[in-house]
């Protein structure tokens, strides 16, 4: 008899004592880290090792050769196919003393080919099938969808645009002003948001939006800061901290982590910015407005360099 979960910690006792095998296949664990620790039976299926074989949860096929992936879902489909992977996943299945159902799979990015992949390794997946995705991560559906219940966004307009007197009439048209962002369906939101301001910034994308049966037309607004222009704004700053470590010498770049790490105990995160800065930060706090750079803030981040990572010098460090 199953009872059924009605507290946080009988949430968390559940998971604790999970035995069916879960697993997170994408190149790094970054994204799920930690989860390890609350769940029973999850592994991390990795392409990179980001711990050099010292974490018990990450496990990293053996590899006699250097790939070239097109795309994540390439990478993750390679490593469904990998007999390591493939092997490990059996005898998982095989050491449960109670027989389990189908073991379950997470990805960040997956499509058609990895959900055939996974169907022939008994392997459920723990979101919605690749095609309804699919139609979610559209920004027309999405702001349909946003629009159908009331969802409030930047005044725009979903509409097939077939030149710029098109995107000019169908702007005034609308009420959208005389600038306007433009969005196509599909893709990295970096490559598929074109602003427009002018006849010259459209022919430099007409290509990209006159290719699609509809974009999503928005006015362009002027997103500002809470001390900007003069308006009160119901928002108050939090002053972060952090500091970059300046590696000057050949040993403090090689000691140095080029993979960002997350200190979950410290509450402190790093990025490798480049072969000669290491970024440090942690800790936050309400001030107002105020831009002082506290000594005490600052001091625990260089500690944290200077014990865990003793080649490191920390001799320059801008906060």
């Amino acid at each position: 008899m199953t009872l059924p979960i009605t507290s946080l910690s009988a949430l968390a006792e559940h998971w604790k004592h999970n035995t069916t095998p879960y697993y997170f296949v994408s190149p790094t664990h970054f994204n799920l880290m930690g989860t390890e620790n609350w769940v029973g039976g999850w592994t991390h299926i990795n392409f990179l090792d980001v711990f050099d074989g010292s974490h018990p949860g990450i496990f990293v096929p053996l590899r006699t050769e250097s790939p070239v992936f097109e795309s994540m879902e390439a990478l993750n489909a390679y490593l469904l196919g990998h007999r390591d992977v493939i092997q490990k996943m059996g005898e998982d299945r095989a050491s449960l003393s109670i027989p389990s159902p189908n073991s379950r799979v997470i990805f960040l990015f997956f499509d058609d080919t990895i959900e055939a992949l996974c169907a022939e390794l008994h392997l459920d997946i723990c979101l919605p099938s690749h095609a309804i995705c699919r139609e979610m991560d559209s920004k027309i559906v999405a702001t349909q969808l946003g629009n159908s219940v009331g969802v409030l966004s930047v005044p725009n307009v979903l509409t097939e645009i077939r030149s710029y007197k098109d995107l000019v009439e169908t702007a005034a048209a609308h009420q959208l002003g005389t600038e306007w962002v433009v969005q196509t369906p599909y893709g990295d939101s970096g490559k598929t948001t074109f602003f427009i301001s002018n006849e010259a910034d459209y022919n430099q994308v007409a290509s990209e939006i006159e290719s699609q049966p509809k974009v999503k037309v928005m006015k362009r607004i002027q997103c500002v800061g809470t001390a900007s222009l003069g308006d009160r704004v119901n928002v108050y700053p939090v002053k972060g901290y952090s500091i970059t470590v300046m590696l000057r010498d050949s040993a403090s770049q090689a000691a140095a982590p080029w993979v960002s790490l997350l200190d979950e105990d410290s509450k402190i995160v790093t990025s490798r910015l480049g072969a000669d800065r290491f970024r440090v930060a942690g800790t936050a706090e309400f001030n107002g407005e105020n831009r002082d750079i506290r000594a005490d803030r600052i001091a625990p981040l260089v500690d944290w360099v200077r014990q865990l990572f003793p080649g490191v010098s920390v001799g320059e460090v801008l906060p």
